[in-house]
């Protein structure tokens, strides 16, 4: 399949177990299949806290994600089920180790768009931080 151009609306939600916070993003990008996977690509903006960059989800059925941010602040999480990843994140104010491990991950997306939702554990140190929840429908 050859990239398309689609609509993305992406909605975030991370809970700290006390407050939940949501946002909710549209924006346009580009979809792929591979092989293996789907790949969701958009640019960032002063919205997301990371203006100037360009952050891609590759999904891997239901079983594994990987969110890449490229730009200044990069950053790679790996997002897969029964396993907990150790992954290098950047930020304006330094760079950390998150702890990331997969709660759940639903993906129905096909050739025409769809949706995957990507929920996940993060903690710092072995620290919980928070539950976190990223759901996207891609429109073509």
């Amino acid at each position: 399949m050859k990239e398309k151009k689609v609509t993305i609306c992406l909605v975030s939600k991370q809970s700290d177990g006390e407050t939940t916070q949501t946002t909710e993003i549209f924006s346009k990008g580009t979809f792929l299949k591979t092989p293996e996977s789907f790949v969701i690509s958009y640019d960032d903006t002063e919205a997301t806290g990371f203006e100037n960059a360009k952050t891609s989800v590759e999904v891997f059925d239901n079983k594994k994600a990987v969110i890449r941010r490229m730009g200044e602040m990069k950053s790679e999480l790996i997002i897969e089920n029964d396993k907990k990843h150790f992954c290098r994140y950047n930020t304006p104010f330094g760079d950390f180790t998150l702890g990331i491990t997969s709660s759940a991950i639903e993906n129905s997306l096909d050739k025409n768009g769809g949706r995957v939702k990507i929920c996940y554990v993060l903690d710092i140190n072995a620290c919980y931080l928070g539950d976190f929840e990223i759901d996207i429908t891609v429109t073509v």
